[in-house]
């Protein structure tokens, strides 16, 4: 006879995810945001950034080092600060 008292999966633990949209509203326009983050606050995918980059429609990235490229915040507020008014096309 074989016991089954052990089979069952153990839970994995769920932790919090920080709230990006906060974190970034909380940020200096000085800080750095990734394209993986700054997609999910704008609902968009990242290569939909890098396209947007590309045909002049969004702020061009910093180049942090050899592999890491990312946003300031201050240049996606007033980017965003400009849709909203009406100054991006």
């Amino acid at each position: 006879m074989t016991s089954h008292a052990n089979t069952a999966k153990p839970k994995r633990h769920s932790y919090a995810k920080p709230n990006i949209v906060e974190s970034f509203d909380a940020a200096p326009d000085s800080a750095f945001i990734a394209p993986a983050p700054l997609a999910q606050i704008l609902d968009k995918h990242p290569m939909t950034l890098r396209r947007w980059v590309e045909a002049g429609k969004f702020p061009k990235p910093v180049k942090l080092s050899e592999r890491s490229t990312a946003w300031r915040i201050g240049d996606v507020r007033e980017w965003l600060r400009a849709l909203t008014e009406g100054g991006v096309q």
